[in-house]
């Protein structure tokens, strides 16, 4: 309930209370919510925390509210017995249970920590207060997929026709944690039987379909429920993702020109597509859905990277190292991006960005065999062959058998005269290989040297 109007605006309550309380109208009864909730009050302020924020009750406030309209009410209908109806009996019938408490307060330090709430003192200490909350609610109970089960299905036998229950007994078995998605359909199914225009629960049936892979009837259900409610945000935007990650781009953009849908929450789903169409070798839809996904959003770092590995494969080396240098600029963090980066400079003679790139790598803790190899490899193509050496033997210490940093060592020390070290380099190789011929025939011309 909205009680920001009665609890802000002391003109408008005096108008309503005069008007109750005048004698002409008799038929009227004027119930002092202020007064009936005294006794539920702390921080000297009537009904403080019975507020879900700054504007409606929470769920006691709303129970309390409404026994205290039931307590006044009742009477005058000619009932005069006691409501023994308490507040625990309330939540269990209607399932309010740890999930909904923590969900809503959820939401509660969401709307707390935003504009234009946060920076306010006594904001950032309702925040503290609620965060304290779900923090004790987590502890309070442990959620067993047995409890949530046995709780839900215990309301929905003593109200049987309450489709929202069916709903909340729905969404549990649709949820990561149950993941139930057979049973979540035949509750919502349910739901729909009791309440035909549930549109949610159209929607959720979708949902349920698209985990088990049926994607066209998704699609059935997402267009029953927007049917009903053509204006559903949520459920036109399952639908337009649905779309994209199957490919029909086409259709899913004719839906959000209609409904002015924000393309920027879509260019994840336009990624995971083109990663799709790659993995069908289905390169050309692959490049149109990763070039929609950066259009989407231009700071999508894992779409320019999944384009840039796409031009590299076709040869196309400038495009591809432009759009990886974008993807570690949006995010320093995408080590895959930066070491293909690293790789791609090394293979077009960049050597000075390819040291640069793969240093990076190393200070950010990426280390590997791989890694150390090409650094010296960088190092060396540019004849600093001590530092090449530095790194070879590095690589050596993390994989003792990778050929390639023995044969790239040995040829480091050849080039500055030092044949015996390289030698003593490509014994060690032939221990590990001793069939290459390669191999052989390098130690045969350093002790040659020698």
């Amino acid at each position: 309930m909205d009680a920001l109007r009665f609890r802000a605006d002391r003109q408008i309550n005096g108008i309503i209370e005069g008007f109750a309380k005048n004698k002409k109208y008799n038929n009227i009864t004027y119930i002092d919510a202020k007064q009936g909730l005294a006794k539920h009050t702390t921080n000297n302020i009537v009904g403080h925390n019975l507020l879900l924020e700054h504007v409606h009750l929470n769920f006691t406030g709303n129970y309390y509210l409404a026994k205290l309209m039931a307590d006044n009410i009742l009477p005058l209908l000619g009932s005069n017995e006691p409501i023994k109806y308490s507040l625990a009996d309330c939540e269990r019938d209607m399932a309010y249970l740890l999930p909904n408490k923590q969900d809503i307060y959820k939401e509660v330090i969401s709307r707390y920590g935003s504009a234009p709430f946060s920076g306010r003192y006594i904001n950032q200490e309702m925040l503290f207060q609620v965060t304290s909350y779900v923090s004790k609610l987590k502890a309070s109970e442990p959620l067993t997929p047995c409890y949530l089960e046995e709780e839900y299905l215990w309301a929905i036998e003593s109200s049987p026709e309450d489709w929202v229950l069916h709903n909340l007994l729905g969404n549990y078995y649709l949820g990561e944690k149950c993941n139930q998605p057979n049973n979540a359909i035949a509750v919502f199914e349910k739901s729909i039987e009791l309440q035909p225009n549930n549109y949610v629960a159209y929607n959720n049936i979708a949902l349920a379909c698209e985990q088990l892979h049926k994607n066209k009837e998704a699609i059935i259900n997402y267009d029953k429920a927007l049917r009903i409610f053509p204006y559903a945000m949520q459920v036109a935007g399952n639908k337009v993702s649905l779309l994209i990650r199957t490919g029909h781009e086409d259709e899913a953009n004719e839906i959000m020109a209609t409904l002015n849908l924000d393309k920027h929450i879509f260019s994840d789903d336009l990624n995971a597509a083109g990663i799709e169409s790659v993995k069908k070798q289905n390169y050309d839809k692959a490049k149109v859905q990763f070039l929609l996904s950066v259009e989407f959003n231009n700071s999508n770092a894992k779409a320019y990277f999944n384009l840039a590995r796409l031009y590299e494969k076709f040869g196309q080396a400038e495009l591809a190292l432009d759009h990886y240098k974008r993807a570690v600029k949006l995010d320093v963090g995408l080590l895959e991006a930066r070491l293909c980066l690293a790789d791609l400079c090394l293979k077009q003679k960049m050597y000075n960005d390819a040291a640069e790139q793969f240093l990076t790598l190393i200070k950010q803790g990426t280390e590997s065999a791989h890694i150390h190899n090409n650094l010296g490899l960088a190092y060396a193509l540019q004849n600093n062959f001590q530092l090449a050496i530095v790194c070879f033997d590095q690589a050596i210490k993390i994989e003792p058998t990778f050929l390639e940093a023995y044969n790239n060592l040995a040829g480091c020390y050849s080039k500055i005269n030092n044949h015996r070290q390289a030698a003593s380099v490509l014994q060690k190789a032939l221990a590990i290989a001793p069939e290459n011929q390669s191999l052989r025939q390098k130690l045969q011309k350093e002790l040659s040297a020698n």
